[in-house]
């Protein structure tokens, strides 16, 4: 059954950890003063005659790839470099996973099957199983040029990013398209002339629906007045809390008439009464026993 690229990746890191457990006679690593570059190590084992070369430890291990092997951990730049040094036009990491593309089953060797070899099932891909994925796939994270959107802030506001020539995407831009309000927001207003209020609330949409019917109306209209219940000289005035105060003395009244019995002393033993036209007489009449 021919291999993928993911398990031709998986020998590899079974052959390179034999480097630094067992030394076998099939591998052999070195290390430079500057430490492992994955690429330079890569191209040095195949100079070597080596079927590939991978960075341990900072160590450039290279080996001749076994049946048994187990994945590393795929690195993006090796598996690249592996990929095109095998002839195909790029590779990918897939999870643990080097996928090439064009995949590298048609050549690279091994037992085949009847049934079929370098198939890849239909339940394997990039669910993380050992298939190749499709030839349209990007070999990064993303499709150069393609375009990410997310939601942002508090009012249905949205961001973009877009996708580097490498494949990789790029930072987010700032929260822009931001609605009226945020959701469950509300907002309330005076209506009417009676000290009324009506309100209104934020949809999921973050615009705001339609205001509610005024309601909470006082009894009156700040300024109005009204004489009923009151003296003929007097009025209620209503207040600013759109309620009736108690009745006072109308603009011009002087004084309250109760029915020609309102009274006041004038001097010693003397009285004068409130008039119907809501002002006090201008004479004194003497009083016995009014306490003037």
């Amino acid at each position: 059954m021919a291999r993928s690229a993911g398990e031709l990746g998986r020998a590899a890191a079974l052959a390179l950890a034999a480097v630094v457990a067992t030394a076998c006679a099939e591998t052999t690593s070195w290390s430079g003063d500057g430490g492992c570059n994955s690429v330079a190590c890569d191209v040095s084992c195949r100079d070597l005659g080596y079927d590939f070369g991978w960075c341990v430890d900072d160590r450039c291990a290279c080996s001749d790839l076994g049946p048994d092997a187990e994945p590393p951990p795929c690195d993006a730049v090796a598996c690249q470099s592996y990929c095109v040094g095998m002839g195909a036009e790029r590779g990918a990491c897939r999870g643990a996973d080097c996928l090439c593309e064009p995949s590298l089953d048609a050549d690279a060797g091994g037992d085949t099957d009847d049934d079929g070899a370098g198939e890849t099932p239909a339940d394997e891909g990039l669910d993380g199983g050992d298939g190749e994925v499709a030839d349209d796939a990007p070999p990064g994270e993303c499709s150069p040029g393609e375009t990410g959107t997310q939601s942002c802030g508090t009012h249905c506001g949205t961001q973009s990013r877009t996708c580097a020539p490498g494949g990789t995407w790029g930072d987010w831009g700032g929260c822009a398209d931001s609605g009226e309000c945020g959701p469950g927001e509300t907002q309330s207003e005076g209506c009417g002339t009676r000290c009324g209020s009506r309100s209104r609330s934020c949809n999921g949409s973050c615009a705001w629906d339609g205001w509610s019917s005024c309601g909470g109306e006082g009894s009156c209209s700040s300024g109005d007045t009204d004489a009923s219940d009151c003296d003929r000289c007097s009025q209620k005035v209503c207040q600013g809390d759109c309620s009736w105060g108690a009745c006072e003395l109308r603009p011009g009244s002087a004084c309250e008439w109760w029915s020609g019995t309102h009274w006041r002393c004038c001097g010693t033993g003397s009285w004068q009464f409130c008039l119907s036209s809501c002002v006090w007489s201008t004479a004194c009449a003497s009083c016995t026993g009014c306490g003037c």
